[in-house]
């Protein structure tokens, strides 16, 4: 459900940032923040449901999302 969710609300804000009325650089800022939170709170309940091989997998992928989440912290 998180992962869903991740993968769902963080194009949504990216979208509205580059299309919204305002062009605020707060969306840009909560999502950069979202794309490093989403994976890291899968990780989270998955070692704590003793799931370790999928905790192992959303923490690469919690790493390899610090590197999107710079680019569009730059950028806004």
């Amino acid at each position: 459900m998180v992962t869903l969710a991740w993968l769902v609300i963080v194009p949504l804000l990216m979208i509205y940032g580059w299309t919204g009325e305002t062009r605020d650089d707060d969306v840009f800022t909560l999502a950069a923040f979202l794309i490093v939170l989403g994976p890291f709170t899968a990780a989270v309940i998955a070692t704590r449901n003793q799931r370790f091989g999928i905790g192992a997998t959303y923490v690469v992928l919690t790493l390899l999302m610090i590197f999107p989440a710079v680019a569009i912290a730059r950028a806004a």
